[in-house]
């Protein structure tokens, strides 16, 4: 896969605990058809790390369910680093995200972008300073 989708849905089970979601798209996305053979015990220490990354070290048998939403939607986000790929397209990224998840996830996208990454985000609110195009009411500006 060339590119990453993250939908204005988190696209989580919600009967499923943060490991088991984690795990599921982690398995999808690094299929031996997706060019990685790592091991149970690689992607259980990745999954682990990951977690504690993303503010949710100590959620992992939680269930969705019982996630806020800015727990839920760090979750959700968290597909973008299971595996690398060179396109994000997110619609927006930053909703139900408290100050400390906007901040978290403004640092994982200027660090994506820093190393050569693209992204076209969809949002109503972020005027970052990452952003280089913006689409308003149709048209195009150069925001640098």
């Amino acid at each position: 896969a060339m590119l990453h989708y993250i939908g204005h849905h988190n696209g989580l089970k919600a009967s499923a605990s943060v490991d088991e979601m984690l795990m599921f798209y982690k398995t999808i996305m690094c299929s031996p058809k997706g060019g990685n053979n790592d091991s149970a015990t690689d992607i259980t220490t990745d999954i682990k790390k990951l977690r504690l990354d993303i503010g949710l070290g100590a959620y992992g048998a939680t269930r969705i369910s019982d996630l806020s939403v800015g727990q839920r939607r760090r979750c959700a986000l968290a597909r973008l680093l299971l595996a690398p790929r060179p396109l994000w397209l997110l619609d927006e990224p930053f909703a139900g995200l408290d100050e400390q998840g906007r901040h978290w996830f403004s640092q994982t996208l200027t660090d994506y972008l820093a190393a050569g990454g693209r992204a076209v985000i969809a949002s109503h609110n972020e005027a970052a300073d990452f952003f280089t195009h913006k689409i308003h009411l149709g048209k195009i500006k150069e925001t640098a």
